[in-house]
Formats: structure tokens, C-alpha cells, sequence
């Protein structure tokens, strides 16, 4: 038997969106291309972030926490029995092959020429080997408690002062552990990680109200000043805060949305 494709989806989630428990009688992938959030599948919490996936075996229940918006694409497929076994986990795409097979495969399945049902299967065969060369035959391991529990805390508490010390307080470590923790579990500092999510928070509100009280929303998003919220923002987006609202009004489709409320949960 070859590998077969059984569907392909992406969704939107709003921040606070929740995918309640559920399993497929087939094998999953869950990419997350941006966003936050945290998801629970073979007795493992773990906190996903953009650029992470989640491989569930067949019959695996599993839930999904939006923190903050999400971006997400899930797939459930057979795979040959003579294929090696994928690991369950959630992994991190460093080298961005996993979302770039994604995307030949829902090219194909769009656009429908001479001979997709072939590329889907070869673009699937691809994909799942790059999944092999980052799981290997290593177990997921579990998401750290503490530092999960420190990045809910900054995604809940953005628009307060936050300090180094206090976080690591909250998890019992000093605070030269806690940042090195911090950032083997999240691929970023505490300090980096809450400018991270202000900056998406300023994104989002940006997009909902526009650029005409650019200070009230530097506030709201825990920064101490306009000129402050200028910078970082343009440190981490490559544009100003105004420029990035002109662009998304440009760019915006009249009566666009989300994910299409007929699509299969995941």
C-alpha cells in the first residue's frame, strides 16, 4: 500500500479558540505557521509556537488552546507499513522543509492538473521522510512545566510590567537558570519572548483599529512609551507601526475571513 492522503485543511483561530478533545481513526500532522498555544495528545502537554507540528498517531486524542492567533494546517493520511513509524510529539521545522512540502501538496490539490494525485503521493512521500530526519526515532519530550507556566503568565499579563526575576521566582529557579531554561524550551529569551508576543498584540490591535491611536496601543501592550513601541516594533517586523497598518490595508480582500465553518475539525 502507498501512502494516501485523506485531506488537507488550514484554519484561522482567534486567540482563546479551543479544539476539543477528538481523535481520527488515521494518522494526523498539525503545523502551526504562526501563533501560540497549547495542545495535549499522548499524556504530554506541550506548548506550540510558529513553526512547530504535532504528529498524532492513528486514534490519538487530542485538545488545542489558541493564545494567540493561530495560523494552522492539518492533514490525516496512511502511511505504507513498510514505512518506519513516526513518532508522536510536537517538533520543531528549523529547517522550514516540513512547510515547504505542505505547500507543494495544497498547490496540487488546488490547482488539479494532469497527474496530482501522483504528486500528491510523491510530495507526501517527501514530506513524511523529512519528518523522520527531525524525529529520528527520539520520543518528544514533554514541555517544560515551569517555563509553560511562565509563557501563559507573559501571554495573559503583556500589558503589565514584567521582570526577569519575578518570572523566575514563579518557577523556582535563579534567574540565570530560568533564562537558560526559558530559552532551550522557546528558541528565545524571556525578555526577547515578551516583545515577541507584544508586538503580536500590537499587530492584531493595529489590524482591528487601525493607526489613529498609535500610543494608546503601545500602552495597552505593556510599552512605556510610543517611541519605545516604535522601536521594538520596527526591530522585530523591519517596519514602523504605521507602514505595517498602510500595508494591511492594501492588502486586505473585502469580505475575507477565516477558516470555512465546513471544514473538519482536527
Amino acid at each position: 500500500m502507498k501512502h494516501s492522503l485523506h485531506f488537507l485543511r488550514r484554519a484561522t483561530h482567534p486567540p482563546g479558540h479551543q479544539v476539543d478533545w477528538h481523535a481520527h481513526p488515521i494518522h494526523e500532522i498539525v503545523y502551526y505557521e504562526t501563533g501560540t498555544g497549547t495542545t495535549e495528545f499522548s499524556r504530554n502537554h506541550y506548548r506550540y509556537q510558529s513553526g512547530t507540528f504535532a504528529v498524532l498517531p492513528a486514534n490519538s486524542k487530542h485538545n488545542e488552546h489558541s493564545t494567540t492567533q493561530t495560523d494552522v494546517t492539518f492533514f490525516c493520511f496512511d502511511y505504507d507499513p513498510g514505512f518506519p513509524t513516526l513518532t508522536p510529539g510536537l517538533y520543531q521545522d528549523h529547517s522550514g522543509r516540513i512547510f515547504y512540502w505542505i505547500g507543494q501538496i495544497h498547490r496540487e490539490l488546488i490547482c488539479r492538473t494532469s497527474y496530482s494525485d501522483e504528486a500528491v503521493g510523491c510530495y507526501l512521500e517527501l514530506l513524511l521522510i523529512e519528518v523522520l530526519r527531525l524525529t529520528g526515532d527520539r520520543a518528544a519530550a514533554p514541555a517544560n512545566r515551569q517555563t509553560l507556566y511562565a509563557a501563559n503568565y507573559i501571554e495573559q499579563y503583556y500589558s503589565q510590567k514584567i521582570q526577569l526575576g519575578q518570572l523566575a521566582d514563579m518557577c523556582g529557579y535563579s534567574p540565570d537558570h530560568f533564562r537558560h531554561v526559558f530559552k532551550e524550551e522557546n528558541g528565545m529569551t524571556p525578555t526577547q519572548y515578551i516583545r515577541k508576543i507584544r508586538i503580536d498584540k500590537s499587530k492584531q490591535m493595529i489590524l482591528e483599529q487601525g493607526d489613529k491611536n498609535l500610543t494608546a496601543i503601545a500602552l495597552d501592550c505593556g510599552f512605556a512609551s510610543l517611541s519605545q513601541f516604535g522601536s521594538v516594533f520596527r526591530q522585530l517586523t523591519g517596519q514602523s507601526p504605521s507602514g505595517f497598518s498602510k500595508k494591511a490595508e492594501r492588502t486586505a480582500i473585502p469580505g475575507s475571513g477565516g477558516a470555512d465553518a465546513a471544514n473538519p475539525s482536527q
